[in-house]
């Protein structure tokens, strides 16, 4: 039986949508993820990162999995699942070309909504790596990323980080353990 692309990355977006909703209401968080029932949850969305102010195939930079943003507004978290083998190469493109968004849009109600990143803003990046690529993680990207700086208020790279395990299973009960570091659940 073949796996649809995306279920599990939308079984925790609904979990972590479930969790603000519930038990962390008064936090004041809203969920948006990809990846699920579209018809019976407004919350499954296509999130689009993108540089500029307005959406379009042009400036669109990234579809990232899931974004979180405070009652103002404002882009808290946004986060990118891998399910399958992610190579050391996807992960330094999935990082860089989220890194390079300005704003966050998704279309609700045939209206689109759009969010601005910030230096406040976190980015994770979670997924299934191979043995040999756990070194290369520790030892050159995750160094070189923090020696990467940007100016100004946009996303930065010392806000960002790597979750990954052998299985999408022990990833996504570590990003849920992240989560509850993050949000103090």
């Amino acid at each position: 039986m073949v796996k649809k692309p995306g279920k599990d990355t939308g079984i925790f977006g609904e979990w972590l949508d479930d969790q603000m909703n519930t038990v962390y209401k008064n936090l004041g968080y809203s969920v948006f993820y990809d990846h699920g029932d579209r018809v019976k949850n407004p919350n499954v969305v296509a999130i689009k990162g993108i540089f500029g102010d307005t959406v379009s195939n042009v400036n669109r930079l990234a579809d990232i999995d899931v974004l979180v943003v405070n009652k103002e507004g404002e882009v808290v978290l946004l986060i990118e699942i891998e399910e399958r083998g992610m190579s050391p190469k996807k992960l330094i493109g999935d990082i860089f070309t989220i890194l390079m968004c300005n704003r966050i849009a998704i279309k609700i109600a045939k209206k689109q909504e759009y969010f601005a990143v910030s230096s406040k803003t976190k980015l994770i990046i979670a997924g299934v790596v191979p043995p040999g690529a756990k070194r290369k993680i520790e030892t050159v990207i995750k160094p070189q990323l923090k020696k990467f700086h940007r100016s100004g208020e946009t996303l930065q790279s010392n806000n960002v980080k790597i979750v990954y395990a052998n299985t999408i299973m022990e990833t996504l009960d570590n990003l849920k353990n992240e989560m509850m570091t993050l949000f103090q659940l």
